[in-house]
C-alpha cells in the first residue's frame, strides 16, 4: 500500500493548484478559461456551505481534501497581492461571490462571526508590511473591498487600528516611483474606513457608544503617534483623519486632541532637537504649526514654546 501523503505536502500542493487555476484562468492561452473558472466558482460555493456548517457545529472540522480556510485565504491574499492584474480582479470578484452567497443565507451579524473575514484581514495585513509595493498596493485593494461588505460595526472596530495601522505603514514607504492614483488609493481607503467606523454614532445605543468609544481612543493614539512623522504626506492623511473623525463626532478638532495634549506634547518639548535627524525635526515643527493653527490652538504660548522656537530657529 502507498503511504498517506503527508499533510504539509498535500497543503503545498494544493495551494499550487489553486494558484495555477488563477493563472490558467486569466490566460487565454491555454483554452481553459472558462473551465479554469467553473471550478474555482464550484470551489468558492463548496467552502461557503462548509464555512456555515462549521459556524452551526465548531466541534467539528469541516474542511474538505485539505482546504481549510487558512489555505483557502492564503492562496486568495497571494493572488490578490500578486504582480498580475487580471487574477487580482478574479480573485477580488470570486470572493465578493463568496460574501454575496453568505449574505443569501444569513444575516450580517452571523456573517462578521465567521473567521474567514478576520483570517483574510491577517493574511491581507502581513502584506502590508512587505518589501514590494505591488503587494502593499494589493493588500489595499484588498482591504478597500471589504468596505463595501455588509459587516457589523463590532467587527469593524476590532480590525479597525490593525488596518489603519497596516496603511499608514504602506504610506510611509511608498517609493518615489509610485504614481498620484496609487497613493490616492491608499489614502481614500483609509479615510473610507474611518468613516465607516465612525459614522452614524447617533443610531447607536449605549453599550455600543462605549465599546466604539474604547476602540476609537485606541486610533486616536495610532493618529497621534504619526502626526509628527517625518514623511509629509503622512502627515497630510492624518490631519484629514482627525478632521473627518472630528466631523463623525459633531466636534472640533482640539476637542478630540485635548485628551491626548501631553502624549502628544510631551515628546516634542522633552527630546533635543539638535540630536534629532533634519527629517524628524520638520516633523516636530509641523505638528507644532498644526497645534497652533487649530481654534483654540491646542498649544499655548509659554516659556517651553519661546525655548523651542529658539531652538528650532538656532
Amino acid at each position: 500500500m502507498s503511504a498517506r501523503p503527508n499533510s504539509s505536502i498535500l497543503y503545498k500542493n494544493f495551494k499550487k493548484l489553486l494558484v495555477s487555476l488563477f493563472y490558467i484562468k486569466c490566460n487565454s492561452e491555454f483554452g481553459l478559461s472558462e473551465s479554469a473558472n467553473s471550478i474555482l466558482e464550484n470551489i468558492c460555493d463548496r467552502f461557503v456551505v462548509l464555512q456555515l456548517l462549521a459556524q452551526r457545529n465548531q466541534a467539528k472540522d469541516y474542511s474538505f481534501s485539505g482546504l481549510t480556510p487558512n489555505l483557502f485565504l492564503e492562496v486568495f491574499a497571494e493572488v490578490i497581492c500578486g504582480p498580475i492584474e487580471a487574477q487580482m480582479e478574479h480573485a477580488l470578484c470570486l470572493f465578493r461571490r463568496i460574501y454575496d452567497n453568505l449574505s443569501k443565507i444569513t444575516v450580517s451579524e452571523k456573517i462578521s462571526e465567521l473567521p474567514l473575514f478576520f483570517l483574510f484581514v491577517e493574511k491581507l495585513i502581513a502584506y502590508c508590511y512587505g518589501s514590494e509595493f505591488y503587494r502593499k498596493l494589493g493588500a489595499c485593494r484588498g482591504l478597500a473591498t471589504l468596505l463595501n461588505f455588509n459587516l457589523s460595526s463590532r467587527w469593524m472596530w476590532m480590525q479597525e487600528s490593525r488596518i489603519v495601522r497596516g496603511l499608514l505603514f504602506i504610506l510611509k514607504d511608498v517609493p518615489a516611483c509610485a504614481s498620484e492614483d496609487q497613493t490616492k488609493l491608499v489614502s481614500s481607503t483609509l479615510l473610507d474606513f474611518l468613516k465607516l467606523c465612525h459614522s452614524n454614532k447617533d443610531m447607536f445605543d449605549s453599550d455600543l457608544k462605549s465599546k466604539n468609544q474604547y476602540y476609537f481612543n485606541q486610533v486616536m493614539s495610532i493618529l497621534i503617534s504619526e502626526l509628527t512623522n517625518s514623511n509629509s504626506f503622512v502627515r497630510d492623511v492624518v490631519h484629514l483623519s482627525f478632521k473627518l473623525l472630528s466631523e463623525c463626532n459633531g466636534c472640533e478638532v482640539v476637542e478630540l486632541l485635548s485628551p491626548h495634549r501631553d502624549r502628544l506634547l510631551l515628546p516634542i518639548f522633552t527630546k533635543p532637537w539638535r540630536a534629532l535627524p533634519f527629517s524628524l525635526q520638520i516633523g516636530y515643527v509641523d505638528a507644532v504649526n498644526y497645534c497652533l493653527n487649530l481654534k483654540p490652538p491646542l498649544v499655548n504660548f509659554s516659556e517651553e514654546l519661546l525655548r523651542l522656537l529658539h531652538e528650532a530657529l538656532a
